[in-house]
């Protein structure tokens, strides 16, 4: 419907969002950001390594230009200072109350079911009951 996005412009009243199916859009990024830090702290660090002998590579400090080593360890640093502060953040976020459950079911592997239903889209994350019985309260999936 075309004419939806308008009308929420305009303070009209519009669905609620859907619910996240298993991994909310925030965890996704998240942890997308710690693969390129990584990746960019890897790639820097081997080609820094070629600046010294070592058993991998011989010496080579002119592989690069003064412009790009300066760049390459300027990248080198703030990727791995981005990596520190995403894991101080990681166990901040962890340890708060609100995603104590979530926090919860990664240490134990599955969620009562009360909070899968509010957090969680049934119908896009299909899970089973813990046990064969019905009134299980746990979810694993």
């Amino acid at each position: 419907m075309p004419g939806k996005g308008l009308a929420v412009f305009f303070g009209m009243p519009a669905p609620p969002p859907r619910k996240f199916a298993k991994y909310p859009l925030e965890n996704k990024l998240f942890h997308g950001v710690i693969i390129l830090c990584g990746l960019s702290v890897i790639l820097t660090g081997v080609f820094m390594m070629s600046r010294v002998r070592t058993i991998f590579f011989p010496r080579n400090p002119y592989l690069f230009s003064d412009m790009t080593w300066g760049l390459m360890y300027v990248l080198h640093g703030l990727a791995g200072v981005g990596l520190i502060a995403l894991v101080m953040m990681h166990v901040y976020f962890g340890l708060r109350p609100e995603k104590r459950a979530i926090t919860k079911s990664m240490i134990f592997g599955w969620m009562d079911r009360d909070f899968y239903l509010e957090e969680h889209d049934p119908e896009r994350w299909k899970v089973e009951t813990a046990s064969s019985s019905p009134q299980s309260n746990r979810v694993e999936g």
